[in-house]
């Protein structure tokens, strides 16, 4: 498995490109709400995989084209051939060549040229950029992900959009004003903020030493709650700010606000982006309680679906025989579809001229808490859910225990070292690191991820598999 960086951009960007799982319609579908928040595209380089979809759209627009051009240009030969006492076949059957042909030449071409540049080992994405220069359309600079972003509106209950599969996570609740004891004796206890724990905790992740730690402050909003704020949401008819510059940020940074909340994150990404590990922390001071919550996610592979280009090989030998039969049996079928083409691009420019954006103004302004938030990222929707990789587990595993323990680990020294009482967070300590992973709705096995009701399919799978252990042993392998 390669380890550059490229990975779920090379496979989404190919799909687009050569129409593997109906990516291309998917990326352009994301793009057509002007009010929906930005989720982080985590691990793809989204503006090149919408510039491959735009690129990809003209020319499969262009394509159909040629076949209409050459469907009246056959009907034309036909009605002549007809007035000279001819049946008019001629002319079709040439027609149906000569679209048969233009498939060919995009089957060639996709295979042979396109699907090589998509090739493991020789995608460069700056390459390809060049190579296929589509337009973006202004709304489509609108839904990118800023590099800077890190105020985040969601939709629905869990504020962690884009971050993948919730791996659940763990709270404890600490008395600060609860001394601890040397020989029997209190020991003075020093007054500390959150600010300082997060430095502390920070400084301790970084001496772990792993490659490619991202920390970032996130500020998350519930998308029904914007309405009035136009800090946050300049224009009722837009999309919120995706940035919060220290100006604005300091208001909700460690603080409690019922609108904006403040996290933490710390994330791994590996495997060329496939990989994506985020543990979120969020340290509250609230009057003599210091409150510490945790939830962790993991952004699995890319889909199945479009990872058909590492399975496309080029054209050769008897393979051209096939591709041209099936482009003379596809060219009738493209020839009698292409007026109905034709046809729908008239009803696409007429419903092209209903004004949406009035619709869509009015909707707004009839609903007071209309929602901005968005539910999750496109690379999200795309994902498969599950590993491809027993090695992809086993990473997983560790950014996760390595993370946990050493923030387990920093609150306990930290709060030890101002003199408070750290009994009841280190058998929290204990209770976390020996069950591994707290899972809250969610299970994890050693192949895939099941995240709701659909999880109590494996644990009762796993109930299954144990009872029969237990009868076999008791029964001592043999039948009862």
């Amino acid at each position: 498995m390669s380890k550059s960086a490229d990975q779920s951009t090379r496979l989404l960007g190919a799909s687009v490109l050569l129409g593997h799982g109906g990516a291309r319609q998917k990326v352009i579908e994301w793009l057509r709400d002007p009010n929906r928040a930005i989720a982080p595209e985590i691990g793809v380089d989204l503006k090149l995989v919408i510039q491959l979809a735009r690129w990809a759209e003209r020319h499969e627009r262009l394509l159909w084209w040629k076949y209409l051009l050459i469907f009246v240009i056959a009907a034309v030969i036909a009605i002549f051939e007809a007035a000279s006492d001819g049946t008019g076949i001629v002319a079709m059957v040439g027609g149906s060549i000569a679209a048969g042909i233009v498939w060919m030449r995009k089957q060639a071409r996709n295979r042979n040229d396109f699907a090589a540049r998509f090739a493991p080992g020789r995608f460069d994405a700056a390459d390809v950029a060049r190579r296929f220069p589509g337009e973006l359309e202004e709304r489509d600079f609108t839904a990118l992900p800023g590099d800077e972003q890190n105020f985040f509106v969601y939709s629905g209950f869990t504020p962690f959009v884009g971050s993948g599969h919730d791996l659940g996570g763990w709270s404890v609740a600490i008395a600060t004003d609860k001394a601890k004891e040397v020989f029997g004796e209190p020991v003075s206890i020093e007054t500390f903020d959150a600010g300082s724990l997060y430095q502390a905790i920070d400084a301790d992740i970084e001496n772990l030493a792993l490659p490619g730690v991202e920390r970032r402050d996130c500020y998350f909003a519930s998308g029904a709650d914007l309405r009035e704020n136009r800090s946050l949401l300049p224009d009722i008819f837009g999309r919120p700010v995706q940035h919060l510059d220290s100006t604005a940020a300091a208001g909700y940074l460690y603080g409690d606000d019922e609108t904006v909340r403040h996290y933490r994150c710390y994330r791994v990404l590996d495997w060329g982006g496939e990989l994506a590990y985020s543990y979120y922390l969020r340290c509250s001071l609230r009057g003599n309680t210091l409150f510490v919550e945790t939830k962790k996610f993991l952004l699995t592979p890319i889909s199945d679906a479009f990872r058909a280009v590492d399975d496309t090989a080029p054209l050769e030998g008897k393979e051209w025989i096939g591709t041209f039969i099936a482009g003379l049996i596809a060219g009738p079928f493209l020839l009698l579809a292409a007026p109905f083409w034709g046809l729908g691009q008239v009803n696409r420019w007429i419903e092209s001229l209903r004004d949406r954006d009035k619709e869509r103004r009015e909707l707004i302004e009839k609903h007071p808490r209309f929602n901005y938030g968005t539910t999750g990222s496109l690379r999200q929707a795309l994902s498969s859910g599950s590993y491809h990789h027993y090695f992809q587990k086993i990473d997983g595993d560790f950014f996760g225990k390595a993370l946990e323990r050493q923030i387990l680990d920093s609150l306990v020294v930290f709060l030890e070292e101002h003199g408070i009482e750290t009994f009841d967070l280190r058998e929290r300590q204990t209770t976390i690191m020996n069950t591994g992973v707290i899972v809250q709705g969610g299970d994890v096995n050693a192949e895939s991820l099941a995240v709701g009701a659909g999880s109590q399919a494996v644990k009762r799978v796993r109930n299954a598999l144990r009872a029969t252990a237990a009868g076999a042993g008791s029964s001592g392998g043999g039948n009862k």
